[in-house]
């Protein structure tokens, strides 16, 4: 049977998990301070904010923090609601722009490799040796 960790835990009793054997403390992985940054790294970069802004082009990303930095503004009084309203439409059409151009490129991506295709299917087939 393991032996269990022989930490604490915060409400004063005794900890029931299973003690890591890597541990010189028998601790398990939630009380060893060794695998505290395994610990911490476990979550980092994993919010679906975070994974929304990786996937995001460059200039989106700006965008994204453009407008984080003028609620920011308007919450200070630096800048007026009516300013901010001004600048998230002016946003809005840029993200329009955006949408437009990603939907152009994904269009002729798709002419380009529709014309590959046609051509291929214009070309005779290869000519076959033997039986099979």
């Amino acid at each position: 049977m393991a032996e269990t960790c022989q930490a604490l835990k915060r409400n004063g009793q005794p900890c029931t998990a299973p003690a890591l054997a890597s541990s010189a403390q028998r601790r398990c992985f939630a009380h060893d301070a060794g695998a505290a940054a395994a610990r911490q790294k476990g979550g980092r970069g994993t919010s679906t904010a975070a994974r929304m802004a990786r996937r995001l082009p460059p200039e989106l990303r700006e965008l994204v923090g453009r407008l984080s930095g003028w609620l920011g503004d308007v919450e200070a009084g630096t800048l007026s609601p009516q300013q901010a309203g001004a600048l998230s439409a002016l946003c809005s059409r840029l993200l329009d722009l955006c949408k437009l151009a990603h939907e152009l490129g994904q269009s002729a991506e798709l002419e380009a490799r529709l014309t590959e295709l046609e051509q291929r299917l214009a070309e005779p087939p290869p000519a076959r040796s033997g039986r099979w």
